[in-house]
């Protein structure tokens, strides 16, 4: 009598859980449809769960929670993405994720791409003309020409996280944990053809503390390093000497550093984006007329050529799209369409015809008129 009981309380249990989740679904499908799974299983087996593998979740300092590429999720249920970092050429658009997912674009269509060369622990992915780049965890790099059907493996860091790709003229420069960077020379150094791996020799900068997620240059000799609580490390020739710069009131986390139309431009936390017009000697905290753009987080800057000048292109927190015509002095709040947090945006480098892509959560997003309306795309798994 007590067993038919248990059943029956258990199936009980799971209807209403089945019910309440429909509901909780069609309002928030990624965050209740995982909760209701969980719970269907516990009810289902016993109150017995199983995880197989969850990734650690942290909260950089704008509050978000994101989650860092420790072991990927084996759920099926598992309806989020974790779409995070979007790179952009005129012939490959390639996106990563949290889960070290890798989608690249193939007619119109993101579609994830599946290689046995390539791990689960993902950071980061840069594309130079018809070359891809990416990095993980443990310190290393990935290279294709060909659509990741071969793949070319470099340990760089020795497990160190590298999080950020820059280039200077043709040297690959990378950014990481602990404040390491990475300048790459010029030439490949293979003692197998036969061998995937490709040895490079690389210098190792290690200046310490915070971990760095950006890294760029003027294309000349001045290189800048930024990451977290407002660290900024600047090089004047070309990464052999670094001085750390001290804004006062930035100290919260900076995700991307950017030259464009001869200034750099660095994207964080708390609405900080910051501008210097002297290579990177000072800076200047852009204000904002909107009040709504004070409680956003900016997450990723770009530019598109628009005639002139290059167009500034900024994505953040909630869905938020903002552009610059006039080189930072006033900006305009477009309409992106989603609620997801973006997290990355990238735009191919034609002078015409050009289109961005903007990425976050579940979402990504493409525009053909310069950053102006933006529309979802399809995505394969």
């Amino acid at each position: 009598m007590n067993a038919s009981l248990s059943d029956i309380n258990v199936r009980l249990l799971s209807a209403y859980f089945i019910q309440w989740g429909v509901l909780m679904c069609y309002f928030n499908r990624f965050i209740h449809c995982s909760l209701v799974a969980v719970l269907l299983s516990a009810c289902n087996s016993g109150y017995q769960t199983s995880v197989n593998s969850v990734p650690t979740k942290t909260k950089d300092s704008s509050g978000t929670t994101s989650m860092l590429m420790t072991d990927r999720v084996f759920n099926a249920t598992n309806s989020n993405l974790g779409l995070h970092y979007v790179t952009a050429t005129s012939s490959k658009v390639s996106i990563i994720s949290d889960f070290g997912d890798l989608y690249r674009l193939n007619k119109k269509v993101f579609k994830i791409v599946k290689n046995d060369e390539i791990p689960e622990d993902l950071l980061s992915v840069y594309a130079v003309d018809d070359m891809v780049y990416l990095s993980d965890k443990k310190g290393n790099i990935y290279s294709s020409q060909n659509n990741f059907k071969t793949i070319k493996q470099d340990n760089v860091g020795k497990n160190i996280a590298l999080y950020g790709f820059g280039s200077l003229d043709d040297t690959l420069l990378i950014a990481g944990y602990n404040g390491n960077i990475f300048i790459q020379d010029n030439e490949d150094h293979e003692n197998d053809k036969n061998d995937s791996r490709q040895e490079r020799d690389w210098r190792n900068i290690n200046l310490g503390g915070y971990s760095l997620y950006s890294i760029t240059s003027d294309g000349n000799n001045t290189l800048l390093a930024v990451g977290n609580s407002g660290v900024i490390w600047r090089s004047a020739d070309r990464g052999a000497h670094w001085n750390r710069l001290l804004v006062t009131g930035v100290n919260s986390n900076l995700y991307q550093v950017r030259y464009i139309n001869d200034d750099f431009y660095i994207a964080g936390d708390y609405a900080t984006l910051l501008k210097s017009s002297d290579h990177g000697l000072t800076w200047k905290k852009v204000n904002f007329d909107n009040p709504l753009l004070a409680t956003k987080h900016f997450k990723s800057i770009t530019t598109i050529w628009d005639g002139k000048l290059e167009k500034i292109i900024l994505v953040g927190t909630g869905g938020l799209i903002i552009s610059s015509a006039n080189n930072g002095i006033s900006w305009q709040v477009e309409s992106s369409g989603v609620a997801e947090h973006l997290l990355s945006v990238d735009c191919t480098e034609e002078r015409t015809n050009a289109t961005c892509y903007a990425t976050g959560g579940n979402a990504i997003l493409s525009s053909t008129d310069k950053g102006h309306t933006w529309s979802p795309m399809i995505i394969q798994n």
